[in-house]
């Protein structure tokens, strides 16, 4: 088996850069900002091994350029945790060991000192002998997606935040801060115009809402706790329908709470096939900000993810 690195250069606030120059593997490919170049030179056989350094949208362009060469679930994918949310390295550990990411979601990921360690571990060949898990992948319009879709609040904010990282130093506290900065402007947001979300037979109005979290994973938002740690080739997605800023709010500062966040009954539901339509509002999906594309998310196969190893 073949062990193949591809390294996000920017993740990290640059993280990923040093660790390339570091790593003695020379099956290095440097991802552009934002971008995954499937070139002459990037070959995947089946049953080779990949390590994704970088945050969950560097994850998600991978594994879309995977599905499109339809080798999504014959390679086995290992997560180096170097993002901003690093949701989907989070979700593995708390599916792989429940009792200590209980005790705190944010310890999952590992410092930058750790990071290099992590890094040199998962190029033995043994690592990809550990166990695995299928999780489905999802298709939105032209996008890829494998950990969460949002529309309306999140992704408001999230491309607020976009405009206000690109001129302010890329420091991971300056970052945080802006978002927040992003969210309280927000705090009275609601969505103006009529989309609906088709879903188990219901079909939902957005309109005077916050939005909807459409989450494939435990994780969201850093480390906060939005869904179950269920995995599984055949599980569905998780709808959260934001009523009000205070949701999303209260999703946020669960982290604080050991994860334990409960959504009302009537509020949350799964479905493996998801509609949308009606007017275009802000859509984001694992943090990168997409254009509202009238139709229908479906699955797109699955992934085979290496779950972490947690010392």
């Amino acid at each position: 088996m073949t062990v193949h690195v591809v390294i996000n250069p920017v993740s990290g606030n640059g993280l990923g850069l040093k660790l390339a120059h570091q790593c003695s593997c020379r099956r290095i490919i440097l991802t552009r900002p934002g971008l995954f170049d499937c070139g002459p030179e990037f070959r995947i056989d089946p049953g080779d091994g990949i390590i994704i350094g970088g945050g969950d949208g560097t994850i998600s362009t991978l594994v879309g350029c995977l599905s499109r060469l339809g080798l999504t679930r014959d390679t086995k994918i290992a997560i180096l945790p170097i993002g901003t949310g690093n949701d989907l390295y989070r979700a593995l550990c708390e599916y792989a060991q429940p009792e200590y990411v209980q005790r705190s979601l944010r310890r999952a990921i590992p410092s930058p000192a750790d990071a290099a360690t992590l890094l040199q571990t998962m190029l033995e060949p043994e690592y990809f002998d550990r166990k695995t898990v299928s999780l489905p992948v999802w298709s939105y319009g032209s996008h890829t997606f494998i950990c969460y879709l949002g529309l309306g609040i999140d992704a408001a904010i999230l491309a607020s935040t976009i405009q206000l990282r690109a001129r302010l130093p890329k420091i991971a506290l300056i970052t945080r801060a802006a978002y927040a900065f992003a969210g309280a402007r927000r705090l009275r947001f609601r969505l103006q115009k009529h989309t609906e979300v088709t879903f188990s037979g219901r079909c939902v109005d957005l309109h005077n809402t916050a939005g909807v979290i459409i989450s494939n994973i435990s994780s969201y938002g850093g480390g906060s706790r939005i869904a179950m740690p269920e995995m599984g080739a055949d599980k569905g997605l998780c709808i959260t329908i934001l009523k009000s800023p205070a949701e999303l709010l209260r999703i946020i500062l669960n982290r604080f709470y050991r994860g334990s966040y409960n959504t009302s009954a009537d509020s949350c539901d799964s479905a493996s096939k998801i509609g949308l339509d009606g007017s275009a509002v802000a859509v984001q999906a694992d943090g990168e900000a997409l254009r509202f594309a009238p139709g229908t998310i479906t699955s797109n196969g699955c992934a085979t993810l290496v779950l972490p190893k947690i010392t």
